[in-house]
């Protein structure tokens, strides 16, 4: 099956940079889903490890939250065309292991990180929803992770393209 102008699952490098009031940092990704459209907005990170995540599984889940905050400072999408509103998708691959995690926020957490956030309300959280893992040397494993992961690309093909006409259209027109 081929999409012109498909979206792409890269290995290349991206850095987002969060800055904030009085400090920043920048998180590097190893990998992302980029919407194959002129926009090359990032649709999903991802992140590779050598070692099992049970190893340094907390060193591990900072650093993919980092990215995540980085991600939503250097790029807000505030009205979901790149994502539903409130939810970014992480994919990790530790050793053999695939997890997906699903990063779930609201307004209230973007203005805290604007530092916007009305004084004495209560401090909302980034809630980080991990699956898996997914053994790459178990083909059941494989088919179930590759049906998500294929599902997730024609839905950022799909959102990409709304509006425009389908390939169909464009051959009887």
């Amino acid at each position: 099956m081929y999409f012109p102008q498909a979206s792409d699952w890269t290995l290349h490098r991206k850095s987002f940079k969060a800055e904030f009031k009085q400090a920043s940092f920048e998180a590097r990704t190893d990998g992302y889903l980029e919407d194959g459209g002129s926009s090359e907005r990032v649709r999903a990170l991802i992140e590779v490890k050598l070692m099992l995540r049970r190893k340094k599984q907390n060193p591990i889940r900072m650093q993919e939250a980092a990215q995540m905050v980085a991600w939503l400072k250097s790029d807000p999408d505030p009205t979901g065309i790149l994502n539903l509103p409130g939810h970014r998708l992480h994919v990790s691959q530790d050793r053999h292991q695939i997890f997906i995690t699903f990063a779930e926020y609201d307004c209230n957490y973007i203005q805290y990180l604007d530092n916007t956030l009305p004084p004495n309300s209560p401090r909302p959280f980034l809630k980080m929803h991990e699956f898996g893992p997914w053994n790459t040397m178990i083909r059941s494993d494989m088919e179930i992770i590759g049906s998500i992961l294929l599902a997730i690309s024609l839905r950022a093909y799909s959102d990409a393209n709304l509006g425009k006409p389908s390939t169909s259209e464009q051959h009887s027109s």
